[in-house]
Order: structure tokens, then C-alpha cells, then sequence
């Protein structure tokens, strides 16, 4: 049986902080004094701090990706991206489908060549060099950014995926009512078949 090729994947040059969207909605909120846990805001305030920390010393990046997906049209959504564009400096990851579709083109060479061997490089994940970026961004006293990037069928999507979830529920719900009512009627009629055969005294179900 042949053996799956090995998938070297390369590191990006600097440790690399990948911030959840409900972390980056949350120290927008921190920032304008809105209300939140007291443990919440000392630890975030923290995370904050450790980052720009990092960054302004070239030993971190944190790069914005597909987080912008998850809040934009929501409230904040202008702020929220504006402090995310200043913690990350400009510098942003590939959208996730772009980083999808190199792996596979990657992966399909190799199989047609039969490789033993699959090298995935760090910039698959980055538009250039990301700590070249950083160093130039370090340098400029402004951050260079887009507002948010507002599709119409990209606003769409998360209200879209609740309606579907309502209506998979909607029709699942039936099916496992039916499921019970059957496993109920078959416990009953096998109680039924042990009261009535005389070998099966002391069963139980």
C-alpha cells in the first residue's frame, strides 16, 4: 500500500496571533468605556497592551483575515475594524478560500507527479513578505487600510444560515417526535409479548 506524501508546511518568519472576532468586537467595546466583566476588561486590556508590545518591537504579527465576514453591517462595525487595522498594521492574511485553493493546486501537482513530498510555503498564507510589511508599517506614522468591505450577499449570509438552522430544525423536529413515538410503542408491545409468554417470568425491560 502506497503511503501518503509528507506535507512539509512552512512557518511564517514571526509568531503569528490569530485574534477571534468576539476578541477584537470586545476591545473595540473596552475602548469606548462599554460595559463589560471586570475580569474581561483586565485581561483584554492586557492582551491589548502585550500586542502592540510585540508588533512595535517586530516579534509578533497580527494579521487581520476573514474575521471582517463576522461583523460587518453590525453595530460597531466601522470602529471594530478601525482598531483591528491599527493592532494589525495593514497587514492581512489570504482569505481562507484563496489559501484553500493553492493547497489543492499543490496537492493535485503532487499527486500527478507522484511526489513524496507536498511543501506548502509561509507566503500561501500572505499577500508578500508579512515581516517586510511589518517593518515598512513601523515606519510610516499612519496605518494604511480599507473600510469594510460591505456585499451585499456577504451581509446576507449569517442571516441566511439562522433561517436555514430554524428551518432544518423545523423539519428534523417531526422525525425525532415520530422516533419516539415508535420506540415507545415497540417497548410496550415487547412488555406485552413477555406478560404473555411463560419462559420469560422475572424479565424486565
Amino acid at each position: 500500500m502506497d503511503l501518503p506524501p509528507k506535507v512539509i508546511c512552512e512557518k511564517p518568519a514571526l509568531p503569528t496571533l490569530w485574534l477571534d472576532t468576539s476578541v477584537i468586537i470586545k476591545l473595540t467595546k473596552i475602548a469606548r468605556s462599554e460595559a463589560l466583566q471586570r475580569v474581561e476588561v483586565e485581561r483584554l486590556t492586557r492582551l491589548r497592551a502585550l500586542i502592540e508590545e510585540l508588533t512595535s518591537a517586530e516579534k509578533l504579527l497580527c494579521p487581520q483575515a476573514d474575521q471582517e465576514e463576522e461583523y460587518v453591517a453590525q453595530r460597531l462595525d466601522k470602529e471594530v475594524h478601525g482598531d483591528f487595522l491599527v493592532l494589525s498594521l495593514g497587514i492581512r492574511l489570504r482569505h481562507r478560500q484563496g489559501v484553500f485553493d493553492y493547497q489543492v493546486q499543490v496537492a493535485m501537482k503532487a499527486y500527478v507527479q507522484k511526489a513524496q513530498e507536498i511543501n506548502l510555503p509561509a507566503d500561501m498564507f500572505f499577500h508578500g513578505d508579512p515581516a517586510d510589511q511589518l517593518q515598512r508599517a513601523r515606519e510610516r506614522s499612519f496605518v494604511i487600510g480599507t473600510n469594510p468591505f460591505r456585499d451585499d450577499e456577504l451581509i446576507a449570509r449569517p442571516s441566511s444560515s439562522e433561517v436555514g438552522s430554524t428551518e432544518a430544525v423545523g423539519r428534523i423536529a417531526p422525525r425525532v417526535r415520530s422516533s419516539e413515538e415508535n420506540l415507545r410503542a415497540a417497548i410496550a408491545e415487547r412488555r406485552t409479548r413477555l406478560r404473555r409468554c411463560p419462559h420469560t417470568e422475572g424479565s424486565r425491560i
